[in-house]
């Protein structure tokens, strides 16, 4: 099961608003299964790792998530961007930090 098929409906609302809002300083590969970002919050900035095959190894530390492994708004973005990039990907693209920064610009 995918990220979002684990998330709650409000963390998938709002984590596809912090999508549309761009709210990703970075993104990194770790591997070709782990990813991480940092998110920015309503109050802080948030460490995000992802893991494409196992939801069990994503985490963040925000409140809602730290130490519970529950799928976060972040998480839900972070997955949104990594979902857009891949389907770049197969086109040429790679994702990185760059990509989403220029995005963010225009």
């Amino acid at each position: 099961m995918g990220i979002l098929s684990k998330a709650r409906q409000t963390s998938i609302e709002r984590g596809y608003e912090y999508y549309k809002n761009k709210n990703i300083l970075s993104f990194n590969p770790l591997n070709e299964d782990e990813y991480e970002a940092k998110v920015k919050g309503n109050d802080s900035t948030y460490d995000v790792k992802i893991n494409i095959f196992h939801t069990s190894k994503c985490s963040c530390n925000c409140p809602f998530a730290y130490g519970n492994k529950k799928i976060c708004k972040q998480a839900v973005n972070f997955n949104l961007i990594y979902c857009s990039h891949s389907q770049g990907k197969s086109r040429g693209a790679k994702p990185s930090d760059n990509d989403h920064r220029k995005e963010k610009s225009q």
